[in-house]
């Protein structure tokens, strides 16, 4: 039922030899710059080290790892320095990050290369130093049948949207994936294991008071557990590719939007340059505080893309609410203004005398454009410690405005079509 499927997905994902070719002699240039550099020996981590990459993976992860008596402050520096001085020997911009701690990334012969410090330990006394220990484990215990199922899994991750443990997805990691199938010793047995979950949990090998799946959220899970159910059921190439990511036209954004009766802010600003891990909380913190601020607009959904600009979409059942406002006139003793004051509004109730002057009651509408400039300008939102200069200097663009935008830029296209779809979950509207 599943094997041509499964072998013609392999196709797709397994390195022929000419990828392991090429991915060994960049391994291999970095390698030896490192060293022409550094006195610690570098050491090869990740999918690519235990040989469960994808064909189409362009991360090689590289660890100097420091013996535990160097300060952490010197194990930083001489990891930055190092990074530094390989890159541009390979004639390559070098990037500084930071995560856990800073480090270095570029890109090298179609790779992105990330050279990174850490401890070399068996009690990890930083994040980073488990990657390590990590990865020796998995060289030792997942067996060489095993390592396509691997890869079968992970594709099947990223064509879902629930592979990665940053953020933004909070969902399953490289190393998380090499347990599961170690664990339930195929890809076909993975998913009817994963489709029959109502929560996640796997101890660490290496440390036991670890869960690797905690940072896997419920929604992540349901969203994975809907979609081996699928498989098991329906089985279909299209779980390793992905949803459709054709180009939305102009006319048809402008259609959705009209089509469906509701209201879009999109507010866009320059992304700080530093890495997701750090940006995503304060984003988030601050999409929560201005949906305080648009509460009475019915917020449907917001959405989130992050590139070298952030866009953040509300949707909202309406863009303008009526909202009844006293306004007062001219004193009692005016009569002409008094008059005129009255003749110029729309009264609902009124007029009326209060502290000597009249007073009227209007309709005025509230837009929620208006309101969420008033709350970024007046500082009425949660902006983040790395956020607030760059939303500032943000701007906002309201329903079809965005058509504009999204013509100029694919990834923007893509991120309004999704938008305006809200299709995360489309493998259930094939069968």
């Amino acid at each position: 039922m599943y094997e041509e499927i499964l072998k013609l997905a392999l196709d797709n994902i397994r390195p022929k030899a000419e990828d392991y070719a090429k991915i060994k002699e960049a391994v291999n240039k970095v390698m030896s710059a490192v060293k022409k550099f550094s006195d610690v020996n570098p050491v090869l981590v990740g999918s690519v080290a235990k040989d469960t990459w994808l064909k189409k993976d362009t991360d090689i992860d590289i660890f100097l790892p420091f013996s535990e008596t160097v300060e952490y402050k010197t194990v930083v520096e001489e990891g930055i320095k190092t990074g530094k001085k390989v890159a541009k020997e390979l004639s390559a911009d070098a990037i500084l990050k930071y995560a856990n701690h800073p480090y270095v990334s570029f890109s090298y012969s179609g790779y992105d290369i990330e050279i990174v410090p850490c401890y070399k330990t068996d009690r990890p006394k930083t994040p980073v130093d488990r990657t390590l220990l990590h990865t020796e484990y998995v060289k030792k215990n997942l067996r060489k049948d095993l390592k396509d199922d691997v890869r079968l899994l992970k594709a099947f991750f990223k064509g879902i949207g629930v592979y990665g443990a940053e953020s933004k997805v909070k969902g399953f990691s490289g190393y998380l994936t090499e347990l599961i199938i170690m664990r339930c010793g195929s890809f076909i047995d993975s998913l009817r294991y994963l489709s029959s979950l109502k929560s996640l949990s796997i101890a660490d090998p290496i440390d036991e008071k670890r869960d690797v799946a905690s940072a896997v959220s419920l929604d992540t899970l349901a969203k994975c557990s809907l979609a081996c159910n699928e498989f098991l059921r329906h089985p279909s190439i299209d779980f390793f590719i992905g949803r459709d990511t054709e180009k939305i036209k102009m006319e048809d954004i402008e259609i959705s939007i009209v089509e469906s009766e509701l209201h879009y802010l999109f507010l866009i600003f320059e992304s700080p340059k530093i890495v997701e891990e750090i940006t995503i909380p304060q984003i988030e913190r601050f999409i929560n505080s201005c949906k305080n601020v648009l509460m009475d607009f019915g917020i449907l959904r917001v959405h989130y893309f992050i590139d070298t600009n952030v866009i953040i979409s509300f949707v909202l059942r309406s863009g303008a609410l009526p909202r009844r406002i006293a306004v007062g006139g001219p004193p009692f003793y005016m009569y002409e203004d008094v008059k005129r004051f009255i003749r110029d509004k729309k009264i609902i109730s009124g007029p009326y005398i209060k502290d000597g002057r009249v007073f009227v009651e209007i309709n005025q509408k509230k837009r929620a454009r208006n309101v969420l400039v008033d709350a970024i300008s007046n500082e009425k939102v949660s902006f983040g410690k790395n956020l607030k200069e760059f939303i500032k200097n943000s701007s906002i663009y309201e329903n079809t405005e965005i058509k504009y935008i999204a013509e100029k830029d694919e990834k923007i296209n893509r991120f309004v079509r999704e938008v305006l779809r809200a299709d995360e979950l489309w493998w259930l509207m094939r069968s």
